[in-house]
């Protein structure tokens, strides 16, 4: 009697530091850092899938990336990574303008234009910030001209 309760306890005890296991194997995993990059693949598959998706879910999806984006975990070493960040933002903002939530549309263009500035700060001469930041102007002002 005492060996069968001995054995459940070592059950219990051998369940309970594999539940702490794969708990703290997951916070490892959410605590990676992850390149801007990724992030700008997430964002741009999302937008191909739009117009299939619920717009609850794709609104959850459009907080969880941009969650994402502002991460302190986010590699930023090079004008690219900030670019890659900037990108999705213009992404994001090119979505939230098609679901017609314009504030927010605005906001993310206005973020993708200050990380665009970032991104020129280490490399002045980095044509796809350069070229990407003004595509994105165009963008807003056009989102301005539109709203009134």
């Amino acid at each position: 009697m005492e060996s069968h309760a001995l054995v459940n306890t070592m059950k219990l005890l051998a369940t309970l530091a594999l539940t702490v296991l794969v708990f703290l194997s997951l916070r490892l995993l959410a605590s990676v850092k992850r390149y801007p990059f990724y992030w700008k693949r997430r964002a741009l598959r999302l937008s191909a899938q739009a117009p299939q998706m619920e717009l609850v879910r794709l609104k959850s999806d459009i907080a969880r990336i941009l969650q994402r984006v502002c991460e302190r975990n986010l590699l930023l070493e090079s004008a690219k990574n900030y670019c890659d960040k900037a990108d999705v933002y213009w992404i994001v903002g090119e979505l939230q303008t098609n679901m017609m939530l314009f504030d927010e549309a605005e906001k993310c263009f206005r973020s993708a234009v200050d990380v665009y500035n970032e991104a020129l700060k280490l490399d002045a001469k980095y044509s796809d910030a350069i070229a990407h930041k003004f595509k994105v102007v165009e963008c807003l002002s056009e989102l301005q001209r539109s709203r009134f």
